[in-house]
């Protein structure tokens, strides 16, 4: 199941919809985040080292920018 994350912030919510997926079978694939703090992007690159994070203005995401996924989630902005 490959997700993405809109307002990523430091990767909360992606950290327990990926723990969830594990408990119930579900190989999760984060592909890429958006988040435009360079702080939260420091934190998202250490625990998700190998997740795209070129985009950084919600505004650019998009079909033409970033991968498509299963689950899009995101945090308030």
């Amino acid at each position: 199941m490959k997700i993405g994350a809109l307002f990523a912030g430091i990767g909360g919510l992606e950290k327990g919809i990926e723990d969830e997926m594990h408990a119930h079978g579900i190989e999760p694939e984060l592909l890429w985040q958006v988040e435009r703090s360079d702080f939260c992007r420091s934190v998202l690159a250490k625990h998700w080292p190998g997740v795209d994070r070129s985009v950084t203005d919600v505004r650019r995401a998009g079909s033409g920018t970033l991968p498509r996924v299963d689950i899009i989630c995101g945090g308030p902005p």
